[in-house]
């Protein structure tokens, strides 16, 4: 009642605090249901973020499955930068011949221990 019809007659009520009774405002009608208006619009903007977060969580969490398929040894293998691996799927050599970089081979390993979780995780 208080949001619909006092709203459509431009009737406002203003609660107190401590118990006092409420305060009745005339206000012009054409504020008060734009007023509603915004508020309708504010929650069912609220409402479409949270499903746009909850999608994009579960997308992640989907692309996180996926990759945890993967076996660490064969992280690399089809990679074409590399042209040779270690036992543990490593890279050591560049297409190119030359050793893989020292900073490169650093966040590789970064990689590789990520991926090693990942996969021991889905293989329980």
């Amino acid at each position: 009642m208080r949001d619909e019809d006092l709203t459509n007659l431009g009737v406002y009520l203003d609660d107190r605090p401590d118990g006092q009774p409420s305060l009745i405002k005339f206000v012009p009608k054409a504020n008060l249901i734009a007023q509603r208006e915004e508020k309708a619009a504010k929650e069912r903007e609220k409402v479409a973020q949270k499903e746009a977060a909850r999608l994009a969580r579960e997308k992640q969490e989907e692309e996180r499955k996926e990759k945890a398929k993967v076996s660490p040894v064969d992280m690399y293998k089809g990679d074409e930068r590399f042209s040779q691996w270690d036992e543990e799927g490593m890279p050591v050599k560049m297409k190119s011949g030359e050793e893989v970089p020292k900073s490169q081979l650093k966040k590789l390993r970064k990689d590789w221990e990520k991926q090693k979780k990942l996969w021991e995780e889905y293989n329980k």
